[in-house]
């Protein structure tokens, strides 16, 4: 090849090459570095991860493609839990995605410059996670999913399923050390405007173990409760757990209620639940990923809120205790479990 020729192939390649870089720029193909994706949280949560995998999927960003999945499963015992942290940091992951504002927790002692993705959280400033929705600041970012308005929302529904509704047992394992107390104040506070609003008296027992929950459900058997509204935390997810509240709920006659449709609820008897959808949240949550993959600061995406929430009714356990689901409510369900 001549020195003209050599020339000619060298300006024509480097045009070639420009324009590939620049359509890829545009269509916002996936560069070709596989990155390290860890994903934390208390138990299997094999839903949710699927749920994350599939719309990360649809950006692009696939499991032994272009991102290796680090899969680390905090166990019931929360000693371990900064261990289960820690191991994905010593595996140099390039983001971590958490499930829960207790994961984010952990994540932040365990890292302050790798970027930490809330797939799901509750009040993540009042938990001291981040600064402010708009700015969160530091290394962590993603999704609020318990809102100022799903308390109330809750209330009301859990009102509609038993119009008689007066006393509302809850049992509450949403508890330090492994929330933090601004949060659960938050929280707490939230739920009693909602229950004044309605003219409903709840009656709260705190379960930090399972020697908590047992004692709770001895002294709910001589309370007048209407109906039972279970936390889906580290401790009533236990099966173990959920099977001893479900023995109360069917003894009692208890329209169960869980705040997500979790192993509380399906192995505790639950009738209703009634959170953000589980879609929107996984597509919301790999738009965090997408976009730091690409070189966004999470402390400069504001956290977001989800605007789909999600009706589930179980007729089955709804049967197991004489409940008839009124009409009202069957129509507006999104799923319906028979």
């Amino acid at each position: 090849m001549g020195l003209i020729e050599r020339r000619q192939f060298l300006t024509t390649a480097a045009a070639l090459l420009a324009g590939a870089t620049a359509h890829a720029q545009r269509s916002g193909a996936v560069a070709p570095k596989e990155y390290r994706l860890g994903f934390l949280a208390h138990g299997a949560a094999n839903g949710a991860r699927n749920r994350l995998v599939t719309a990360l999927g649809e950006r692009g960003w696939r499991i032994g493609e272009n991102i290796a999945l680090e899969v680390a499963v905090a166990s019931s015992d929360p000693a371990r839990w900064d261990a289960a942290a820690s191991s994905l940091v010593d595996k140099r992951c390039d983001l971590i995605v958490v499930l829960g504002s207790h994961m984010a927790l952990v994540a932040k002692r365990a890292t302050r410059t790798i970027p930490v993705v809330m797939m799901l959280s509750g009040y993540p400033v009042q938990a001291g996670i981040v600064t402010s929705l708009a700015h969160p600041g530091g290394n962590i970012t993603g999704m609020r999913t318990f809102t100022d308005e799903l308390p109330g929302k809750f209330i009301e529904l859990a009102r509609e399923l038993t119009p008689t509704l007066r006393v509302l047992g809850i049992l509450d394992d949403y508890a330090p050390p492994l929330f933090a107390p601004g949060e659960l104040e938050a929280g707490k506070q939230a739920r009693e405007r909602a229950a004044k609003a309605l003219q409903i008296e709840s009656r709260r027992w705190l379960i930090l173990r399972d020697g908590d929950l047992i004692r709770a459900l001895a002294e709910a058997e001589s309370v007048g409760l209407d109906a039972l509204w279970v936390f889906s935390g580290p401790v009533n997810s236990q099966p173990r757990n959920a099977h001893r509240i479900r023995e109360l709920v069917l003894r009692r006659k208890l329209p169960m209620m869980s705040d997500v449709a979790g192993t509380a609820f399906r192995e505790g008897g639950g009738v209703l639940t009634y959170f953000a959808d589980w879609n929107e949240i996984a597509e919301r949550t790999a738009s965090f990923v997408d976009r730091i993959l690409r070189g966004a600061r999470p402390g400069k995406l504001p956290i977001e809120q989800p605007t789909r929430f999600e009706l589930i009714l179980n007729l089955q356990n709804a049967n197991a205790i004489g409940l008839t689901v009124p009409p009202s409510l069957l129509a507006r369900a999104d799923r319906v479990i028979n």
